[in-house]
């Protein structure tokens, strides 16, 4: 059963690997377009010398991978280990055998796709408790002691070696679409990392609430709440339902609610964190 899970893991972790350097090789390398990350640095460093981006992606995440092993302990190490030479390979394979030219003639649809499948790529990997290096290990660092987001922190990063960056590049277009690059892998990350953790608020307000509550409770896997209120127009005393769930399971709860009562009035929030049983726990 623990050889399944581990292969199940790093087969993710493939996937995550083909995707990030596929956008890259496919999309952005081929424009002589950079960004932040190691893989911006390692993008730059070969437009400056040509010397292949595998090589400095390899080479300097070595370095830092010692640094994750001490933090973060043994297991994230071989993880990332794993996804370090993994992406390597493909790095030296892809530029080289495969995309010699881009996939598309627009650079700004190169840019947003590249970028796009990049940070699923990364998401996927982080995801699974590894790394591809670089700056994903200073995130996952971060993150262990702080409640930062990954994808934010991968943005300071990012800005600080965009510009460093412009150095060497010395265009100022680049500089734009390293900066939609950034971004949009941010957003991707962060949409990959979270997307079955994003939660909502539901209230209800009914004349059949204890129809309602007595639903949730059955077929619902969430508690709920009663706050007792009063009504301004009616001046009627009348009990609200509060009731937290994911925000993949708000369709679930709605159709239970209509269904008890087809003429509530229900009111859906999107809200920045949960914390708590069944939802998350807070890192200090």
């Amino acid at each position: 059963m623990k050889s399944l899970k581990n292969l199940r893991v790093y087969a993710i972790m493939s996937l995550g690997a083909f995707l990030h350097c596929l956008g890259w090789s496919a999309f952005i390398i081929p424009f002589k377009i950079s960004s932040g990350g190691l893989t911006g640095v390692s993008t730059v460093i070969f437009y400056a010398t040509e010397i292949p981006v595998a090589f400095s992606y390899f080479l300097i995440n070595i370095a830092l991978i010692g640094l994750g092993v001490k933090v973060l302990g043994p297991r994230f190490g071989s993880r990332t280990l794993y996804g370090v030479v993994l992406s390597s390979l493909l790095f030296y394979i892809f530029p080289e055998y495969v995309f010699h030219e881009p996939l598309v003639d627009d650079i700004f649809s190169a840019v947003v796709v590249g970028s796009a499948i990049s940070g699923t790529g990364i998401g996927l990997v982080l995801s699974q408790g590894g790394s591809m290096g670089g700056t994903d290990i200073i995130a996952m660092i971060i993150n262990k002691y702080h409640n930062v987001s990954p994808g934010r922190i991968l943005l300071y990063c990012d800005i600080l070696i965009i510009f460093a960056s412009y150095l060497v590049l010395r265009k100022v277009e680049a500089i734009v679409y390293a900066g939609v690059i950034m971004f949009v892998i941010s957003y991707v990350v962060d949409l990959v990392l979270t997307g079955e953790k994003q939660s909502v608020q539901v209230m209800v307000f009914s004349e059949r609430e204890e129809l309602i509550a007595e639903e949730i409770s059955r077929k619902f896997n969430r508690g709920l709440t009663i706050i007792h209120g009063r009504g301004h127009f009616t001046k009627k005393d009348r009990q609200i339902l509060m009731i937290m769930a994911r925000k993949h399971e708000a369709n679930t709860l709605l159709s239970l609610i209509t269904k008890a009562d087809p003429e509530a009035f229900i009111s859906v929030g999107k809200v920045m964190g949960v914390y708590g049983k069944g939802f998350e726990s807070f890192r200090r």
